[in-house]
This record gives structure tokens, C-alpha cells and sequence, in this order.
């Protein structure tokens, strides 16, 4: 007997013979390491970034900088401008990151 609860899975014609193929979605990118905090996103008006550090007094994070860029390939080389003071590490994570989103997103976006 089912339950009327919407929690439940109730069998129905075709389920397990159809498949189902998603389109993938985009996703902006975001970045952390420690409480630094990077986002890139399309806008209306191009690739906007974003920079953000928490600030452990309040518990919530402030905005450091942001600005937009005409294409994402300008972005991206902002962002990893933002890093080059960073340990080796830290770069190595942001550039592992970036180029794991550019190949899962970059003919989404």
C-alpha cells in the first residue's frame, strides 16, 4: 500500500527503460581557500569577479573588490592576477580549479 506522502516513489510505465539526458547547466565559479573567497559570473553586462574575505568579527564575508570584464578568458586572467602573491599551493588550487570549470562549462556559457 503507498502513502500519500510525496517523500515516496511509486512505480509508473516507462520509468526504468527511458533515459534521461540533462543538458548541463552552467554554474558560476567559485573559489576558496582559507577566507578568501572568489566568484566569476556572466552578467548582462560581461564577466563580472568578485572578491570577498571573511571577516571573523562580524561572521559574514566583505566585499573586497570586484569589477567586470568584456570575456571570460579576461576574468580569468584577473583572477589568477589576484593570486600571484600566493603560495605556490594556493596557486596551484585556484589554476586546477579554473581550468576544471572552463572545460565542464565553457561551451555552456
Amino acid at each position: 500500500m503507498y502513502s500519500p506522502s510525496q517523500d515516496e516513489c511509486r512505480p509508473g510505465p516507462g520509468l526504468i527503460d527511458d533515459v534521461i539526458i540533462h543538458e548541463p547547466r552552467y554554474v558560476p565559479f567559485i573559489w576558496q581557500s582559507g577566507n578568501r573567497l572568489l566568484i566569476m559570473d556572466r552578467t548582462a553586462y560581461g564577466w563580472a569577479i568578485a572578491e570577498f574575505a571573511f571577516n571573523t568579527r562580524l561572521g559574514a564575508y566583505e566585499g573586497r573588490r570586484e569589477g567586470t570584464y568584456d570575456s571570460p578568458r579576461e576574468a580569468s586572467g584577473v583572477l589568477m592576477a589576484t593570486m600571484i602573491m600566493a603560495d605556490q599551493e594556493i596557486q596551484n588550487s585556484l589554476s586546477r580549479s579554473l581550468i576544471d570549470w572552463v572545460g565542464e562549462y565553457a561551451t555552456v556559457a
